[in-house]
């Protein structure tokens, strides 16, 4: 079968090999006067009108549920060169080469020419860590709502794996009001510490060791908040952090803003270093 290169798949949003098809019994398409009422915003000066919610396809290979998607009024689909090696940006090509080029839009990422610190390298290139964090329940649905009620925000992209999670995101289309119960929960979660570090670097003058706290936060991301202990293994490679550093401090100088038990997540998250990394594929 007639494979398409990156190249092309950058030009086009098209990439080769095989179609899988969605039974209409699963999910069904939105009907006209759905799709009349799905809120658009013009994303950036590009002209582009896209959906407010759209879909980061990271971790999902599906191609029904990205169709499904598609047929609810889903119309911009994040992707990446590194996702699943690669075939993420092929699933996705593969499935959109028989719709009208103008009917969705392709977002996709490479490496930066770059080190951590913005300069020019030579390298750059085009079960237990889980999410037990997950068991503390959160509305994912209130959350989105409340970052759209930013106008200067433009989509939201929450990753989904399956069905569930798309029928979850489809009402947000075409209502981003928050209810009352939403609003209460979102003021409960403030007092969660959460999975997601903001990369503020106050902590950082804080710590003797000068650690790269932030990066070390968002490997405990990918493990706990992504499910992909992989993609934090690789972060802590390229941070060249062979043990836990904090382990000769008695006690913890660094305040997170956002209440992070900063020492016990490093010290968690480091224990994959020594993980083989064909374990966590």
């Amino acid at each position: 079968m007639k494979r398409i290169s990156r190249r092309r798949f950058l030009k086009t949003g098209f990439a080769g090999a095989g179609m899988a098809a969605l039974s209409p019994s699963i999910v069904s398409a939105a009907s006209p006067d759905q799709r009349e009422n799905i809120i658009y915003r013009t994303l950036g000066r590009t002209g582009l009108k896209v959906p407010v919610v759209s879909f980061g396809v990271m971790r999902s290979d599906n191609a029904g549920l990205c169709k499904a998607a598609y047929e609810k009024g889903i119309t911009l689909f994040d992707t990446a060169y590194g996702y699943q090696g690669g075939n993420n940006e092929t699933m996705l090509g593969n499935l959109f080469k028989n719709y009208p080029r103008n009917s969705f839009i392709l977002a996709t990422k490479v490496k930066p020419t770059t080190d951590r610190e913005g300069r020019p390298n030579d390298q750059t290139s085009p079960e237990e860590f889980l999410d037990r964090e997950r068991t503390k329940p959160m509305n994912t649905t209130a959350a989105i709502k409340w970052v759209l009620s930013n106008s200067d925000v433009t989509t939201t992209i929450p990753g989904m794996t399956n069905f569930d999670h798309l029928e979850l995101n489809i009402p947000i289309l075409t209502d981003i009001k928050l209810t009352d119960q939403e609003k209460n929960d979102l003021v409960a979660a403030r007092e969660e510490a959460g999975l997601f570090c903001s990369g503020c670097r106050q902590c950082v003058s804080s710590c003797p060791h000068n650690l790269p706290i932030q990066d070390l936060m968002r490997a405990y991301m990918y493990a706990y908040g992504y499910s992909n202990p992989s993609m934090a293994k690789i972060l802590l490679g390229e941070l060249e952090i062979s043990d836990n550093p904090c382990s000769s401090c008695n006690a913890c100088t660094v305040r997170c803003p956002s209440n992070f038990h900063v020492k016990e997540k490093i010290a968690d998250i480091l224990r994959l270093v020594k993980v083989p990394s064909e374990f966590l594929a």
